[in-house]
């Protein structure tokens, strides 16, 4: 009898197993979000809210959305054009390319001084649809993000099939609205102040009064060749660096970063709000000097009270490097003049006010990004993270024992400050650990 049974227990078993991996899968729809089609509206306005519609809808765990960057790497594989699927038939076929659930198509267009946002949700498999959103209103070009949310809600209401309170999706965790043709504008918490003369837009931050740089969304590259180095010993040597490699292409949306490493002075001022202790300073740390003697705990929990996070250190590379592959923020070849690193006779015993070295300054106009202090990042360090990460905004591991730190500082380091300083070095410590040369920037 029980030799009879059980093959029958066995397919009951197995059925069983699928069903639970099925019903597991489907708490995750990827989607495809397909650039707005532009009615009276620059095209740059509309890719601008066509990618704040995917990070706000990124913002539930239940969905995975692929990057516009994605996409367009997906259509070119299959030799399809995104521009003409804005259709069903053509959000279908690059729906089934990408292997996605839903694929959103819609429009921004303004008629008058009526901005009209439309999203339509599209059922890949069975080319129905599964929700059309309409939010209209009279707002300044800055302000469209009042329409996404609305509009975004209901699709999430209709995909997950359950009411979305209003407080479920955080427009503010969104990327910041960026119009490239709206000149000088404000955003939540940010106040225009100028260009700088690297040509980027500088923000004042209200929370902390840090100045902040608008770094443009875009490719960049991330990571380390080996190079060919020459000593009076050794007349040529193959120097590597494995944790940074393979070197690879990065896609990241637009972000902020602060100009300046956050200073004693800011970092006092938190405390005062806070209620949290100052830790000791140096004997150098006068309130113009970058903070230091902070954990990583320290670093997350100041980023937090000012609206800001730590950088990921893809983040922090490209914001030191830029998009030329520079090893080093100022080009490619060491200069201990333009950075407080040891070897620099002026400071080689303590950190320097912050900025001291324009002449050091990244690509963006960012300070400091060599030398000075060590600076935390988001990311848990895996020296063979390179070989699996994803191509657009990567995170980092989701777990490890130490966290990321870069740009190296005015202490002497066993790896050598020409190491250390370049652009793609990746340095490392625990997070509970603190030094009088680890401090830390943010970005938003």
């Amino acid at each position: 009898m029980l030799n009879r049974d059980l093959p029958f227990i066995i397919l009951l078993s197995i059925f069983c197993t699928l069903s639970q991996a099925q019903a597991a899968g489907q708490a995750n729809i990827t989607i495809a979000v397909l650039n707005l089609e532009a009615i009276g509206v620059e095209d740059n306005t509309s890719g601008v809210i066509s990618e704040m519609v995917r990070t706000t809808l990124g913002n539930e765990d239940e969905f995975i959305i692929l990057s516009h960057h994605q996409l367009e790497k997906i259509a070119r594989h299959n030799f399809i054009k995104l521009s003409d699927c804005n259709d069903v038939v053509g959000a279908i076929r690059i729906g089934k390319a990408s292997k996605a659930k839903v694929v959103i198509t819609g429009s921004l267009s303004k008629l008058g001084m009526k901005y009209i946002l439309s999203l339509r949700a599209l059922n890949v498999v069975t080319g129905s649809v599964e929700c059309d959103a309409h939010e209209e209103g009279e707002v300044r070009v800055e302000d469209l993000s009042s329409l996404v949310l609305p509009a975004v809600r209901k699709i999430v209401a209709s995909l997950l099939n359950k009411p979305i309170p209003p407080e479920s999706i955080d427009i503010m965790k969104a990327s910041p609205l960026y119009v490239p043709h709206a000149e000088n504008i404000d955003y939540p918490g940010l106040t225009y102040l100028r260009t700088n003369d690297w040509e980027y837009k500088e923000y004042l931050n209200s929370k902390d009064s840090s100045t902040m740089i608008f770094i443009p969304a875009g490719e960049f590259t991330m990571g380390s060749k080996n190079i060919i180095a020459y000593n009076i010993i050794i007349l040529e040597k193959m120097v590597t660096w494995p944790n940074e490699q393979p070197i690879h292409s990065v896609y990241l949306g637009q972000y902020f970063i602060s100009k300046y490493e956050v200073t004693v002075g800011q970092f006092r001022n938190f405390c005062n709000s806070t209620g949290k202790d100052m830790p000791g300073q140096p004997t150098w740390g006068q309130d113009n000097y970058p903070v230091s003697n902070m954990t990583w705990d320290d670093a997350v929990a100041y980023a937090a009270w000012a609206g800001l996070r730590l950088p990921t250190e893809a983040e922090w590379e490209k914001a030191a490097r830029g998009t030329d592959e520079r090893l080093y923020p100022w080009g490619n070849k060491w200069d201990p003049t333009k950075c407080n690193a040891h070897g620099n006779s002026d400071w080689n015993e303590h950190s320097a006010p912050i900025g001291r070295f324009p002449q050091g300054a990244s690509p963006y106009g960012a300070m400091d990004m060599a030398g000075n202090v060590w600076e935390w990042c988001q990311d848990w360090l895996d020296d063979n993270y390179y070989s699996i990460s994803p191509d657009s905004n990567p995170k980092g591991p989701s777990s490890g024992y130490y966290r990321v730190m870069r740009g190296g500082s005015w202490s002497r380091d066993r790896a050598g400050t020409k190491t250390v300083c370049r652009t793609s070095g990746r340095g490392k410590e625990f997070p509970e650990i603190k030094f009088a040369n680890y401090g830390f920037r943010c970005v938003r």
